[in-house]
């Protein structure tokens, strides 16, 4: 990967716009090539944006795998709310019997004999035409796609900030090859690629901590006041506590275990 990025660096299309592509063509073929919820906690990162998509509420707490979102109902709500949304049309029903763990898994050591799939995988519901609750864990991996653009793209700026004088970012074609390798080297890094073509909040929290960077240097000394009334409006609803939701005494439903 780091041959591909110094290759796509020193391209003659010098272009940001090649690094986007390639790294959107790649995360679309993991999330084709990774069954669902094989992916690190998708499960419970999907349950939860189910749950706020069934029920527009967040996830109540609960003790330790009572419910299937399990610890995400602590974890920052901003992706699961938009997944939510993204995927409130999408018929679900089937969500049960797709979560079924694979008794005879030996997760996570590969020298060991078993299974190496947490969950039981039935062919004909994974394949294309994505539908049911196999359509929307694929939505909530191209939503995860589309903010591993943004976090690309956000490095790029901020490389800009750092070694060009100010505004000079802004005319593409006079920028040094060299500039482009952060957001290349970003964008070929494996572990990168396949977190952000799964269902995963960890990709909005990355996304959030790369925007305050171009945006503190674009607020002059003048506007702190208003960078700060910017920032605590966009952190609001990304930190809002799923406690506060927890409290109310009348909830829907819950799926468990």
């Amino acid at each position: 990967m780091f041959i591909l990025s110094l290759f796509i660096v020193y391209f003659p299309v010098r272009s940001l716009s090649l690094i986007l592509i390639a790294f959107v063509i790649l995360g679309v073929a993991y999330s084709i090539a990774v069954p669902i919820f094989e992916a690190p906690d998708e499960l419970q990162h999907y349950a939860t944006a189910e749950y706020i998509a069934r029920f527009k509420s967040l996830p109540p707490l609960g003790k330790p795998t009572e419910h299937l979102w399990d610890q995400e109902s602590l974890q920052a709500p901003l992706y699961y709310i938009i997944t939510g949304a993204l995927t409130s049309w999408v018929d679900t029903s089937d969500f049960s019997q797709q979560a079924i763990l694979q008794p005879k898994t030996n997760f996570g050591d590969a020298e060991l004999p078993g299974k190496k799939n947490s969950f039981l995988h039935h062919p004909l519901s994974q394949s294309l035409p994505y539908r049911n609750t196999t359509l929307a864990v694929h939505i909530a991996r191209w939503f995860s796609v589309l903010l591993g653009v943004g976090t690309i793209f956000l490095t790029f700026i901020i490389a800009a900030f750092i070694f060009l004088p100010t505004n000079d970012f802004l005319y593409f074609p006079s920028l040094p090859s060299l500039l482009y390798f952060p957001s290349a080297f970003l964008a070929f890094i494996p572990q990168f690629i396949f977190i952000h073509s799964s269902a995963n909040n960890d990709t909005m929290i990355t996304l959030h901590s790369f925007f305050y960077r171009p945006a503190i240097s674009l607020i002059s000394p003048l506007s702190f006041i208003s960078l700060i009334s910017l920032l605590s409006f966009i952190s609001l609803p990304h930190f809002l506590p799923s406690s506060l939701n927890s409290s109310s005494s009348i909830r829907p439903p819950t799926t468990t275990r």
